[in-house]
């Protein structure tokens, strides 16, 4: 689904305007066991999806969160959502 790191087309998500979203960077999980990908920026949102270490997520947005932390707007590709990941448990990497 990756064109050369430009602009992908992923499912349409309650985020966007059309489906197209502009890859700003890579998120990884900083541990070395599964973490759980939100909603919404707020770790009492629903769980949507799970992010594993061994995979590198593509992100398109980042916010802060109800907790004051940046959270990461990430494609989980193998589960086909979209959802958002804190910064406390994982990294953006540009």
């Amino acid at each position: 689904m990756q064109l050369n790191g430009q602009n992908k087309k992923c499912p349409k998500s309650d985020q966007d305007n059309g489906g197209w979203k502009a890859r700003m960077g890579w998120v990884r999980v900083n541990d070395a066991e599964k973490k759980i990908v939100r909603r919404d920026a707020d770790p009492q949102s629903e769980d949507v999806a799970s992010a594993i270490p061994s995979v590198t997520y593509a992100c398109y947005d980042v916010k802060t969160g109800t907790t004051g932390r940046d959270w990461y707007y990430i494609w989980v590709e193998r589960e086909s959502r979209w959802g958002w990941i804190s910064s406390g448990i994982s990294t953006l990497i540009y």
